[in-house]
């Protein structure tokens, strides 16, 4: 789950997956800030930050306002309209606040 708070809309962006909590330590992230986003077709959604990078390989959801705006699927079955640009525009420039990872999915929340 990615969650961007926007100050100056008081909106949250969230990145949407799914359940079971692991383990795994990723305050290395936080407080870095994004700094790119592949946008190249028909590739993982990849997240670059200031000191590190991630690949997003499983599927996702973005949320603005508990409304989903953008998702995985919407990027495989309409190209045309939905596209990683979409998800960079929303993330570029945004800080990590924490990343949660999630037994069956990862999960990102992210923060200014």
């Amino acid at each position: 789950m990615i969650i961007l708070s926007e100050k100056d809309t008081g909106k949250n962006v969230v990145i949407n997956m799914y359940r079971k909590q692991s383990d795994i330590d990723f305050r290395y992230f936080f407080g870095q800030k994004v700094t790119d986003v592949n946008t190249e077709k028909n590739l993982p959604l990849g997240v670059a930050f200031e000191n590190a990078g991630l690949i997003i390989e499983c599927p996702w959801r973005l949320q603005v306002s508990n409304e989903i705006v953008i998702g995985y699927s919407d990027c495989i079955q309409a190209p045309d309209k939905y596209t990683h640009k979409n998800v960079k525009t929303i993330l570029m420039g945004k800080k990590i606040m924490n990343i949660l990872h999630f037994e069956e999915v990862s999960d990102l929340v992210f923060g200014i």
